[in-house]
């Protein structure tokens, strides 16, 4: 029952580190009592059990937001993430006899693979619940995200975290893990904190249409129309000639709002684009056929000319888009996408007066490699819009917050987090948090941002380099190990026999 208890506590403390209570610095913490427990376990079927029981309790309740789609879909996805969890203890639990530094660098590289793998499959991957993401709350780590990003942040947690379980499940009680870990968490948050960006000359004036829907949360009678009327309405009201960049959210102008197949609607825009002397970013949907459609930001330059669109590359699974369509369909709720999202073909990039602007779309913002790569064609600020409208008042909001943040801090630029329902927010080129709006509620937000004029950061032009050098450290430690125990014993290992006299 003790093995059971730390599994539990490990899930409970996990939770903890992410909102709603989002006690980031619990992290470390979170994931000790597991990995102590996978040490001390006898059977290798018991360290599955308890990988995923974890992965079950933490991911079940991190997103228990998603039940106001379907407590099915909740169930699904927490097994799914639990999977994972359960492979790791698997591979975790055959290293338990290993010395405490080979085992702290095994369970670290494991836990890094785990996330890389799990932000790529299945399905496109979903980052919820990174390590990285929590200890990021204390802000010297999360400065430091532009050298070793997120996942970099994810090694670290996870490093301290095995070297508390080695403190806590060998009786020796070897410090060496846990004085490794602490000495490169430290440099790591030195490094950060010690070289914080600062914001660079060019200014930009900005302005969030947080125009909200007439039925929050549901779907109404003209909805799409009143919608995008709100945030022209709201847009009517800016001082002219004061902003340099107007933006619109997700599904603020979709369908019967798209500016791009309806040209009263353009018009309209391009009417507040005119009187404001402004760039205005809006977000659309459009059919492109019976079964398929697309998600977009549309952007009209100062003279309300639509100078070019970008197209949601990352679908949500099961939101957005319906793999095997025909072997899912006996679920009812998938009628509620009858099409299929049409990914776009790569990023694009917008001049803004004399600066670049990149822009991402909802989901892909809780990932590092989208927003990553238009930093690389050459945005100098990031705009990410979303549309969080169904999970009303939850935890969801502030957790996608707290991942798109890390978009700022690892590539050292500002970023526009424009949200349909809120809360919308501004970032700066740190991951500091310095304005935002509030949930369920219609507005504006104003401010002014320093686009990133200087040389790329360290992580955007190297990526996730910590994490795969944990993985590579662990490799080199298993190949390690298997040659030791492969090795016949010398005679320097065998003690002598004494004659009988």
């Amino acid at each position: 029952m003790l093995l059971e208890f730390l599994v539990l506590l490990s899930a409970l403390l996990a939770w903890a580190a992410f909102p709603p209570l989002g006690w980031g610095w619990l992290a470390p913490l979170a994931l000790a009592p597991l990995l102590a427990a996978i040490r001390r376990v006898h059977t290798r079927r018991g360290a599955a059990f308890l990988g995923f029981s974890f992965g079950l309790l933490f991911y079940g309740s991190l997103t228990f937001w998603l039940t106001l789609i379907g407590f099915y879909v909740v169930v699904g996805l927490a097994v799914v993430m639990a999977l994972f969890t359960a492979v790791f203890a698997t591979a975790l639990w055959s290293a338990r006899s290993w010395e405490p530094v080979p085992w702290a660098l095994t369970a670290t590289g494991l836990w890094s693979a785990m996330e890389l793998l799990r932000a790529r499959f299945p399905l496109g991957g979903f980052r919820w619940g990174d390590m990285g993401y929590a200890i990021a709350d204390i802000p010297w780590f999360r400065y430091a995200a532009k050298y070793v990003g997120t996942s970099g942040l994810t090694v670290i947690t996870v490093a301290l975290a095995a070297g508390l379980a080695i403190v806590v499940a060998d009786r020796k009680q070897p410090w060496q893990p846990l004085a490794g870990a602490g000495a490169l968490a430290l440099f790591v948050a030195l490094a950060g904190g010690m070289s914080m960006e600062t914001a660079d000359r060019t200014k930009l004036q900005v302005a969030v249409i947080q125009g909200s829907t007439p039925c929050p949360g549901a779907h109404c009678a003209n909805e799409n129309v009143l919608t995008f009327e709100q945030h022209l309405a709201s847009t009517s009201e800016l001082e002219a000639d004061r902003f340099d960049l107007v933006v619109w959210p997700e599904s603020s102008a979709q369908y019967q709002g798209d500016p791009v197949t309806n040209p009263e609607r353009s018009e309209q825009i391009a009417q507040e684009a005119r009187r404001l002397d402004a760039y205005i970013l809006v977000g659309t949907s459009r059919g492109v056929s019976d079964t398929e459609w697309i998600n977009a930001n549309v952007v009209f330059n100062p003279d309300g000319e639509i100078i070019g669109e970008y197209v949601k590359r990352h679908p949500v699974p099961f939101g957005e888009s319906v793999p095997a369509r025909d072997f899912f369909d006996f679920i009812p709720d998938i009628a509620r996408v009858p099409r299929d999202m049409v990914p776009g073909d790569g990023p694009v990039v917008f001049e803004v007066d004399d600066v670049t602007m990149g822009s991402v779309i909802s989901f892909e913002g809780g990932f590092a490699k989208e927003p990553r790569q238009e930093v690389q064609a050459g945005a100098q600020f990031l705009v990410i819009a979303t549309n969080e409208s169904t999970y009303l008042e939850t935890s969801a909001a502030e957790q996608f917050l707290r991942m798109t943040r890390m978009r700022a801090a690892e590539n050292g630029m500002p970023v526009i987090h424009a949200a349909l329902t809120g809360p919308s927010a501004l970032f700066d080129a740190n991951g500091n948090r310095f304005d935002e709006t509030a949930i369920m509620s219609q507005g504006q937000l104003l401010g002014t941002i320093s686009p990133r004029v200087r040389e790329p950061t360290m992580y955007t032009r190297y990526g996730e380099w910590l994490a795969y050098l944990s993985v590579i450290t662990a490799l080199v430690a298993v190949l390690v190990q298997f040659r030791l125990r492969s090795e016949p014993p010398t005679s320097e290992d065998v003690e002598p026999i004494e004659a009988l006299t």
